[in-house]
C-alpha cells in the first residue's frame, strides 16, 4: 500500500501536467472552432458584398449603354455633318471609357483617400497626354463654328493660299493656289487645327464674295 501511495505521489505531477495540457488543448480547440466559424461568416459576407458590387456595376453599365444608344440615335438624327459626327463620336468614346474606369474604381476601391489620389493623378495624366487632342478638337470647333470655314472656301493660313479640300478633326487640307497666277500649284498643304491656339498670332483669312478679310 505504501508503495502505491509513493508511486501515486511520484506520478501526480505528470498527471497534473497532462490534465493541464488537455485543458489547454480543449480551450485552443474551442477558440479555433469559433475562429473558423467567424472566418466562414466573413467569407460569406465578402462574397455577398462582391456580388452586390458586381450587380450594381452591371446595372450602371446597362443604364449607360441605354443612354449611349439614345445619345447616338439623337446625334445621327440631328447632326448631318460628317466631321461633326466624328468629333461627337470621339468625345463620346473618351467620356464613355472614362466613366467606366471611374465606376470600376468606385465599385472595388476600399480606401477612398487612395482613390481620390489616383483619380487626381489620372486626370493630370489625361490632361497632359491628351493636350494636343483637346487643342485640335477645340481648334476644329473654332474654325468650323466661329470662322465658318467650309470645304471649297478659299483661305490663307500663314501666308499659304489655297482652297479647302478637307476639314478633319485634327487637320485642315488645302489645295495650294498661286496668289499671282490664281492657278493651282499641284501641292497639298496640311495644317493642324490646333494652330489657332498654339499660334494665335498666325492669321487665317477667308475669301468672301466681297473682298473682305476675316482673321483670328
Amino acid at each position: 500500500m505504501a508503495d502505491l501511495v509513493a508511486q501515486a505521489k511520484t506520478a501526480s505531477p505528470a498527471i497534473a501536467a497532462l490534465i493541464k495540457q488537455q485543458t489547454l488543448l480543449n480551450l485552443y480547440w474551442t477558440h479555433l472552432t469559433e475562429r473558423r466559424s467567424e472566418i466562414r461568416m466573413e467569407n460569406r459576407a465578402a462574397w455577398k458584398a462582391l456580388l452586390g458590387r458586381l450587380g450594381a456595376l452591371g446595372s450602371a453599365i446597362a443604364v449607360l449603354l441605354g443612354i449611349r444608344a439614345v445619345v447616338r440615335r439623337l446625334m445621327f438624327k440631328h447632326v448631318h455633318d460628317l466631321d461633326t459626327q466624328q468629333m461627337f463620336l470621339t468625345g463620346e468614346r473618351l467620356l464613355w471609357w472614362l466613366i467606366i474606369i471611374v465606376l470600376v474604381l468606385f465599385a472595388f476601391a476600399f480606401d477612398l483617400s487612395s482613390l481620390a489620389t489616383f483619380l487626381g493623378l489620372l486626370s493630370a495624366g489625361l490632361a497632359i497626354g491628351l493636350h494636343d487632342v483637346f487643342l485640335s478638337i477645340g481648334g476644329h470647333l473654332l474654325i468650323v463654328r466661329r470662322f465658318h470655314v467650309r470645304i471649297g472656301d478659299r483661305v490663307q493660313i500663314a501666308g499659304v493660299t489655297g482652297e479647302v479640300a478637307n476639314i478633319g478633326l485634327f487637320q485642315v487640307e488645302l489645295s495650294e493656289i498661286d496668289a499671282g497666277t490664281e492657278k493651282r500649284t499641284g501641292r497639298v498643304v496640311f495644317f493642324s487645327t490646333s494652330y489657332v491656339f498654339v499660334s494665335p498670332a498666325t492669321p487665317l483669312f477667308r475669301q468672301l464674295n466681297v473682298p473682305t478679310v476675316a482673321h483670328t
